[in-house]
Order: C-alpha cells, then sequence, then structure tokens
C-alpha cells in the first residue's frame, strides 16, 4: 500500500474508532483501567461503522493484551490463583508469627536446658558434699592434732629440751637427765631447760613438781610438798662445764625454810645421780666432803646453805632467792644467773 493511500485510509477513520482504539491500547498497558471495546450497535450507528475496524470490534469480542509487562505477570497470578493483596499481607503475617513462635520455643528451650544444667550441677555438687563431709569430718576426729606441750618457765632459758617419758625406765629417770646433761652443749652463759612430759598426741601434758621429785626418788619433807606449786624448772648452765640446777616454786617462805632445813639430812643423797655429785667414800668422807654438812653463806645478797669439800670450794648448795622461788645448784656463779634472769623475768611480767 501507498502512503498517500494509508493516509487517506487513516483520514477516513471515524473519531469513535479512534477512541476505542485507544481505550484498548490503555486498558493493555493499564489492565485495572481496562474498558470494554464498545460494539458497533452500543457505539456507533451501522452507517457510521468503518468497514477497515477490527474484526473483534465487531464481533463485541474483549481482546486480551498484546503487549506483556512484568506489571501484567504478576496481576494474571494473582487473579489465577484467586488471591488478593489482603491475602497476601495474611500470608506474611502468618510466616511472621511462625518466626516469632519458634524464636520464642528456641528461647524457652535454651532456658529449660540452662536450668537443667544448673540443677543438675547442684544435684552433682550436692552429692559430692554428702561424701565429702562426713569423710572429713572422720578423718578430723581420728587424726590428732598436733600440741606443742612447753613447761611454765620461771627464767628465760636459752634452749629447751623435751623428754617424755614414756618408754623409759622410770626407775633411771635420774640417771637419764644427767646423762642428758653430760651430752648437752650450749654457748658459755647460756642456760637449758630439760622438761619432763607423759602421753602421746592430746593426751600429751608435763610433769608437774611433785612427779618430778617422786621420779628421782627424793625425800622431800612434808612441809616443802605442802606448799610447792606446780611448776618448776630442771636443767643446766655452761659455766666451768655443766652445772646442774633444780628451781622450785613455793608458797609459804616460812614453811619452805624450815622444810629445807630439814631436808638437809637427805639432800645430798636426794640429788646425787640427777646432779651427779661424788659418791666415793673415803674413811668415812665423800671425798673429802663432810657428810650432810651444810654452811650459811651469801651470794648475790641472798641468804645460801653450801656444801664445802677440804679445800674450800663449793660443791652444792641452795638458796630461797625470793619468798617463793627455791634454787638448788652446784656453783655459786649459776646461783647468780638465775637470780639475774629471775629478776629480768619479774620485770617483764610486771
Amino acid at each position: 500500500m501507498n502512503p498517500e493511500d494509508q493516509k487517506v485510509e487513516e483520514n477516513n477513520v471515524s473519531p469513535e474508532v479512534k477512541s476505542a482504539v485507544s481505550s484498548e491500547l490503555s486498558s493493555y498497558m493499564n489492565p485495572h483501567l481496562s474498558t470494554d471495546i464498545p460494539t458497533a450497535s452500543q457505539s456507533t450507528p451501522i452507517g457510521s461503522i468503518n468497514t477497515n475496524a477490527p474484526f473483534i470490534e465487531q464481533q463485541g469480542i474483549k481482546s486480551k493484551p498484546m503487549i506483556r509487562t512484568f506489571k501484567s505477570d504478576v496481576e494474571e497470578t494473582i487473579q489465577s490463583q484467586h488471591l488478593s493483596s489482603i491475602n497476601i499481607a495474611l500470608a506474611e503475617n502468618k510466616k511472621m508469627m511462625e518466626r516469632i513462635q519458634n524464636a520464642e520455643f528456641e528461647q524457652k528451650t535454651a532456658k529449660k536446658n540452662y536450668t537443667i544444667l544448673i540443677i543438675s550441677t547442684i544435684f552433682i555438687v550436692g552429692g559430692i558434699l554428702a561424701f565429702a563431709v562426713p569423710y572429713f569430718l572422720v578423718n578430723r576426729q581420728n587424726t590428732a592434732p598436733v600440741v606443742q606441750v612447753k613447761s611454765t618457765m620461771i627464767i628465760t632459758p636459752d634452749l629447751d629440751e623435751k623428754i617424755n617419758v614414756d618408754g623409759l625406765n622410770l626407775d633411771r629417770i635420774a640417771s637419764t637427765l644427767s646423762e642428758r646433761v653430760e651430752q648437752s652443749s650450749i654457748r658459755l652463759g647460756g642456760i637449758k631447760n630439760l622438761y619432763l612430759t607423759e602421753g602421746q598426741a592430746v593426751n600429751e601434758k608435763t610433769i608437774d613438781t611433785t612427779k618430778f621429785l617422786y621420779l628421782i626418788k627424793s625425800h622431800t619433807p612434808p612441809e616443802i610438798l605442802r606448799t610447792l606449786k606446780p611448776e618448776y624448772m630442771f636443767g643446766m648452765h655452761n659455766f666451768n662445764g655443766n652445772q646442774r640446777f633444780l628451781i622450785l616454786k613455793v608458797g609459804s617462805y616460812e614453811n619452805s625454810f624450815s622444810g629445807m632445813l630439814a631436808w638437809e639430812t637427805n639432800l645430798w643423797s636426794d640429788f646425787k645421780t640427777l646432779f651427779a655429785l661424788p659418791t666415793i667414800i673415803q674413811s668415812g668422807q665423800i671425798k673429802g666432803i663432810e657428810i650432810a654438812t651444810f654452811q650459811d653463806a651469801i651470794y648475790s645478797n641472798k641468804d645460801s646453805r653450801v656444801v664445802k669439800n677440804s679445800s674450800g670450794n663449793i660443791m652444792f648448795l641452795y638458796s630461797i632467792i625470793d619468798k617463793d622461788t627455791i634454787v638448788i645448784t652446784t656453783n655459786t656463779k649459776t646461783l647468780n644467773e638465775i637470780i639475774s634472769r629471775s629478776l629480768k623475768a619479774q620485770t617483764v611480767t610486771q
């Protein structure tokens, strides 16, 4: 067809037909605004219908869009499945609720698992404690605690030695103590304290004065025994050899003084083993010492009673150094050291 002939034919198309065609094209582009193409009988008189109009217009049939878009595909899918925007919203809401429920379920499961773990741990710890605590208590009852037993310090010594009499020959306690003194060593002028204990572990205790005098087989007068205090001190002083000493605490000076005078008869023999005093008898004498002869003397301004040999050297003595302390020893230097330390101890306690 010539362009001129085509132009003539377009000029022969009526405005109504053009309007119908334009409306049809618009419905293709926007299905929501689609409008049925008017038929010849509805829109225009028969005489005004151009014979060149499409066959579909003459038959009154609505044609499908010939131009397809993404929007039209979606709308066709929605229409074919009978869905609407509300249905889509409900579906999305359902999915969201399912996700929330799943999250809540997982949270509850995790919390439940955590609770189970805590409860299990408590039961395990409780079970361990149920067995461990009774076991610990039983072992604690059966295990004897370590007890440090010490004698009461009348003066401050430089060294202590504990001697437990359990298992020892009690008939030889004086000899055992004397041997310990001979085997001991300490600095010059130093004092060592040797104290006796009996019993084991928690039952161990120090031996008091009365039992000590009994173990060394002394003949202690009743006047002394009645006034004796439990604490005493036996030891050695390093001055010109190991000089032995015994300190007794009493409660009455008058009874102690009269009691010591009465004890002089047996005092040498009672302490000869403990203090290693001479025992060789030569013509009624003990190495030039007249038997049971005590003399008055004063040392460190303290009244004393001493035993001297034929050369005038002191071999044995005792002194009541204050109203409640008796010292028995073998050397005046030892007596002076004990008096000095006793005064220091009294100053500290005051």
